[in-house]
Formats: structure tokens, sequence, C-alpha cells
């Protein structure tokens, strides 16, 4: 029989994706071209884990699986669990920048990776939940949202900080020009990736450790 998501499983879907459209919803959220129906991830079998230099040391290499292909519409995609984002490293390769959010499992029961919204957006762009100006110096962004994620351990006496990392990052190359937190509320983390314009992405996901990988093209769309 399919797996059934319980009322509540439901309904932090549903909240965390009305925060997304909320947060983007400023100005046109979906550049020309951008309502379409979603697609599915792509899973990165089987990429070994190299050294870059420069600002994207310890990412994943340059290659792309054969079926994969950017896209300007929204992807979708993920597993049920709760986690928590304990790095983000980026880097350029050849046609296309990276950036990869690693997690880690909150408990034993969460396997996968987290359930993610990613689409671009144009700005003004706000924080969540407090609806502030938040500064990004970009023509377009591609928003991400993680579900049942966050950076801070709240489940003891005191706030544990996970995602020691900094929550706005300057890369040296284009068109991928900065990442910039938008949000860590109630379990649902908020993300913008920077674009020096509009560019199509491709969300691609990896194993041992749990990691989102969004691979933005080069080329212009």
């Amino acid at each position: 029989m399919p797996n059934e998501c319980s009322p509540r499983t439901v309904g932090r879907i549903a909240v965390a994706l009305l925060a997304l459209a909320f947060l983007l919803s400023c100005g046109s959220s979906e550049p020309d071209g951008g309502d379409a129906d979603t697609a599915n991830s792509t899973q990165l079998d089987d990429l070994e884990m190299t050294t870059s230099t420069g600002s994207g040391a310890d990412t994943t290499d340059g290659a792309r699986p054969s079926r994969a292909s950017f896209s300007c519409e929204e992807q979708t995609g993920g597993d049920d669990g709760t986690w928590y984002l304990v790095e983000i490293r980026e880097a350029s390769h050849e046609g296309f920048d990276r950036v990869i959010f690693e997690f880690e499992p909150v408990d034993t029961q969460s396997s996968g990776v987290p359930r993610y919204d990613a689409r671009l957006a144009r700005p003004p762009f706000k924080e969540d939940p407090s609806d502030l100006p938040l500064t990004l110096d970009a023509p377009v962004a591609v928003g991400i949202t993680f579900l049942n994620a966050t950076g801070v351990d709240l489940s003891g006496s005191e706030p544990r900080i996970v995602y020691e990392g900094p929550k706005e990052i300057e890369t040296d190359h284009s068109p991928v020009t900065d990442v910039v937190q938008a949000g860590d509320f109630e379990n649902t983390m908020s993300w913008l990736l920077g674009l020096e314009g509009r560019r199509c992405f491709d969300v691609l996901t990896l194993d041992d450790p749990p990691r989102i990988v969004v691979d933005v093209d080069h080329g212009e769309h």
C-alpha cells in the first residue's frame, strides 16, 4: 500500500510552502517563464569528494549525471524526517556553479535528505518570518526552503548552534554571487542564492552524509 502522510506532516508541509511563497511574494516572485509543474530531483549516485582550490574547498567534483538537466521551473523533493544543517560549500565548475547544503539527521528514523522547495525569485527579498528587508545585491535568486530542518538544536535546556558557518556567503565567481540565509524558524529554513542574471538550475541529492546540491547553469535563459 502507498505510504500516507500524517495530518501533522501534511500540515507542516503546507505551512512551509506558504512561508516560502510569502517570502518570495513581494514583486514578481517568478521571472517570466517560471510558472511550471514540479520537477523531480536527480540522485548523484557515484560522485566522489574532492578538494578544490579557492572558496569551494572540499566540495563534490564537477561531474553531473548524464540524465541531469537545468530547468527554470520550481523543483521539489526530499524525504520525511528532521534534520540539522551542518555546513554549506560552494564552488565554480566548467559550465555551472555548485552550492552544497550538508545535513545530519536528528534521529535514526530520518533517512535520505530533507524535503525542499526551490524556485527562481526576484527582489524585493524579505526575511522569514519578520518580513524585514533582506539585502541581496542581485536581480534574481534561487530561493530554496528546507522543511523540518534547522541550524539550531533546541532539544536541551540551552540552544546548541549546529550550523556554525556564515549566514551570508560572498563568492569569488559568478553567476552565483552570494548565498544568504532568509529564515530559520519553527524547523523551516530558507536560503537565497543571489544570481547576476536569470539562470536555470538543477537540484541534486547525495547520501552519506545527506546533501542537497544546487547547480546553476552558466548560460543565460
